[in-house]
């Protein structure tokens, strides 16, 4: 059952939308949508349930038939079903579970394929202690849209209180949260599957994978050695252990996992570098570069393995050949910051400061353009984040 404390913490999220795009096309309605569904969410974050149900009901009968074509989050959520699924979750907040039935379900019906509104209609489930329902509310909405975490959450609150939900379900739950980033719960997922099918394989590998993601990397060298138990001379695992090993800084061991790896793959271009690397860190220059050669003969465009390669030239004084192998590594990936530091270092050491000058301004670009796609990729991120028009259905966990 919810508590207060759960509805007292619901929260709408409010999209902010940038009116002056609509004024140019004159469109009054759609202003006026947008602007009354956020009073409502305004109202509604305040307790004022009647004057937000008023808003939203006042909405639905905005025309809106007549819009230009809308696209990104407007084209999914400006419709009758965000405002549906804002009174149903409205009502649930108010406690008045039928009547927020009867608005998510008109909310499904005007659109079966708006994730927000199973959601919503799950979280009335759920505190109607129907899991049976709520679990399959909240899978159609993950079904829908797969990186939907509120909907993920839900879905895996209603699996612990329901009991009975099998290992499959579990399983895909785990995928879905790994997919969108939330590795420990992943790891708790698979934990459940886990308990109930000891020797499947695959969830071993999930887990391993969720713990590698957590840099935990002897608990992922754990669950890829069982995978192993039950799958021997399994390549993923022996990779995965390879190079959980190589950022234990356990180097031998990475050689050995990544030469298992190899024995059944030659061409294994991870491996490969796994074993370049290792090679390196233990000082053994000539097997590191043997390693990288063989990736450039599969991939000559592998800007990585041209920079170790042109790395260990420089280290041993053969400044020619590093100059020639970083200048292919910087013309496969002008962004490569180390690679233009790297080639600096090379012809300062060769007396070229044309070239190094060239050098270390390339690096410094690249550190600009670095820093600008990390800055556009958070701001895109913070929009993402803030742009839905849909209350809040959080189930308590």
């Amino acid at each position: 059952m919810l508590s207060r404390k759960f509805f007292a913490a619901l929260t709408f999220i409010a999209l902010f939308l940038n009116f002056a795009a609509y004024v140019s096309a004159k469109e009054l309605d759609l202003d006026d949508w947008v602007k009354l569904n956020f009073k409502g969410i305004e109202h509604a974050n305040k307790g004022n349930y009647k004057k937000a149900l008023d808003n939203f009901n006042k909405a639905l009968k905005i025309d809106l038939s007549n819009l230009p074509e809308l696209t990104g989050n407007s084209a999914i959520y400006i419709n009758e079903s965000t405002l549906l699924t804002n009174m149903g979750t409205t009502y649930l907040r108010m406690n008045d579970t039928d009547k927020a039935l009867e608005y998510l379900n008109r909310a499904v019906e005007a659109n079966a394929d708006f994730a927000p509104a199973y959601n919503a209609r799950g979280a009335v489930y759920y505190k109607l202690a129907d899991y049976e329902k709520a679990i399959l509310d909240f899978d159609k909405a993950v079904e829908i849209d797969s990186t939907y975490e509120e909907a993920l959450t839900n879905l895996r609150n209603a699996c612990i209180k329901s009991g009975d939900v099998s290992a499959g379900v579990w399983n895909g739950l785990g995928a879905a949260f790994f997919k969108i980033g939330e590795y420990k719960t992943a790891v708790e997922c698979f934990d459940k599957v886990i308990e109930v099918s000891p020797d499947n394989v695959t969830v071993w590998g999930n887990r391993g994978a969720a713990y590698y993601n957590l840099k935990n990397y002897s608990m992922a060298i754990k669950n890829f050695q069982k995978v192993l138990e039950l799958k021997p001379y399994d390549i993923v695992a022996l990779s995965s252990i390879g190079f959980g090993y190589f950022n234990l800084e356990k180097y031998d061991r990475a050689v050995q996992f990544s030469q298992m790896v190899l024995a059944q793959e030659g061409n294994n271009k991870p491996a490969l570098m796994n074993l370049g690397n290792s090679y390196l860190k233990l000082g053994d220059t000539d097997k590191a570069a043997e390693c990288f050669r063989k990736i450039i003969e599969l991939n000559p465009k592998s800007a990585v393995a041209w920079y170790n390669l042109s790395k260990i030239y420089f280290d041993t004084g053969d400044f020619e050949n590093a100059a020639d192998c970083g200048e292919k590594a910087v013309a496969l990936d002008e962004n490569y910051e180390d690679a233009w530091k790297l080639l600096a270092n090379i012809y300062t050491k060769l007396n070229y400061s044309e070239k190094a000058a060239k050098a270390q301004a390339g690096a410094t670009v690249a550190a600009l353009n670095n820093v600008s796609a990390r800055v556009n990729f958070a701001g895109r991120a913070l929009r993402n984040a803030t742009s839905n028009y849909i209350l809040g259905s959080v189930t308590d966990g």
